[in-house]
């Protein structure tokens, strides 16, 4: 199985709301993730994800929801895929996630 996500951990001082949902991602969402498990024995995680494919989100205990809270440019979906499929293959990278506009 191939991941269309890069995920990066990350630790909230203000949790986000529980609202947009989802089991489903589309390419380009970005989702927050809590409680997101490598294993049965470890404690929930928080992680921020950028899915560069459509996928469903899931953990060893099945589907799980997530909270979808932004959309990188669709002008950027072809580099991010390029990047997300590079990272997949090679290995972590350094990545700068920034809010742009409002």
């Amino acid at each position: 199985m191939v991941w269309k996500r890069s995920n990066f951990q990350i630790q909230c001082s203000q949790l986000p709301k529980e609202e947009n949902q989802t089991i489903y991602t589309s390419i380009g969402e970005i989702v927050y993730w809590r409680g997101c498990y490598k294993g049965s024995d470890e404690q929930p995680t928080e992680v921020l994800a950028i899915y560069y494919g459509p996928e469903s989100s899931r953990s060893f205990r099945g589907e799980e929801k997530v909270t979808v809270i932004g959309q990188i440019d669709y002008g950027k979906l072809n580099e991010l895929k390029v990047v997300g499929e590079r990272i997949w293959l090679r290995g972590t990278e350094k990545v700068r996630v920034e809010k742009w506009g409002e």
